[in-house]
């Protein structure tokens, strides 16, 4: 008999097996199911810069030496899905891209990598490689089997395994950079639905349930740190576009990716409960959804 995400919670199997991943990092999951009063921080900056509104976010987090430490290896996920420039809001911006990439070198991070599921001469076309290759950064293909590691999802309530980059899961950082966009099947591209192109096997999300398998994914490894790209968002036509962009000049960041997600996805004039893989994440006690419980900063840059 199948379990509710409630029961699943309220047994504690969610909060004893968290990220329990085959022979890779511990890297623990915040449990707010655990009924710890913690309040994540959503740092919110606008202004003409990209690159400006980067470093304020995550100055306001506590700076880049935070999250990155000379000598880490430092994961980066960009949404990249096509050859389209900044302007069509379907990849991230790479001006948002770039300037990650150069505080993480500026930390001492000894390896910045980036690796492409789709085709990779897209993100030459579309300017993600240049603004990661020009801060000593690599690019890396993953295009078969033998690039991915198969692991356990002990908390998935669907997906139970499956197979991830390899080097998301051994790198000491992991820095998830979505661009803000329309999706067809998930109402929204966000911070994790960006996880979908870290795994092997996509169909089989799509063929049982997309949004619950998003938020299972998403326990493998959570990220250091999400920082959403709303420079302009892609409103409808997602995730490939074209289609209506408006422009907001705005960066999220959170190290909570539920909460940043949620937050963004106001932006869209959406109820984060609206968007199931939310509402699933919060409930399997992954961060928090209730915009009123986060502490929200709004910069100017």
């Amino acid at each position: 008999m199948a379990i509710t995400r409630r029961e699943f919670i309220k047994g504690g199997l969610g909060i004893a097996s968290a990220a329990t991943v085959a022979s890779a990092p511990f890297h623990p999951l915040i449990t707010y199911s655990a009924g710890l009063s913690l309040t994540p921080d959503v740092m919110v900056t606008s202004g003409d810069s990209p690159a400006k509104n980067v470093r304020k976010v995550i100055e306001a987090l506590g700076g880049i030496e935070k999250f990155v430490k000379p000598g880490d290896r430092v994961f980066l996920k960009p949404n990249s899905i096509s050859p389209m420039g900044p302007e069509y809001a379907v990849n991230t911006n790479p001006d948002v891209v770039a300037e990650v990439a150069r505080l993480c070198k500026k930390a001492g991070a000894s390896k910045i990598l980036a690796i492409a599921h789709d085709d990779p001469g897209s993100w030459v076309a579309n300017g993600i490689g240049d603004a990661i290759n020009a801060h000593d950064g690599v690019l890396g293909t993953a295009d078969n089997i033998e690039m991915y590691q198969q692991v356990n999802i002990p908390m998935g309530m669907i997906l139970r395994e499956t197979a991830v980059i390899k080097e998301f899961l051994e790198y000491d950082v992991f820095i998830n950079l979505p661009v803000a966009k329309h999706h067809g099947g998930a109402q929204l591209t966000l911070g994790m639905k960006n996880y979908m192109g870290l795994n092997w096997d996509r169909q089989i999300m799509h063929r049982t349930d997309l949004d619950q398998t998003i938020a299972d994914l998403v326990t493998v490894r959570r990220p250091d740190l999400t920082i959403v790209d709303a420079t302009r968002m892609l409103l409808n036509n997602g995730p490939s576009g074209p289609g209506t962009v408006r422009e907001v000049k705005s960066v999220v960041a959170s190290t909570d990716i539920v909460a940043v997600d949620a937050y963004t996805a106001t932006l869209f004039k959406h109820e984060p409960r609206e968007i199931r893989h939310i509402r699933y994440a919060a409930e399997m006690g992954l961060g928090e959804m209730e915009v009123k419980k986060m502490n929200i900063v709004k910069l100017t840059s």
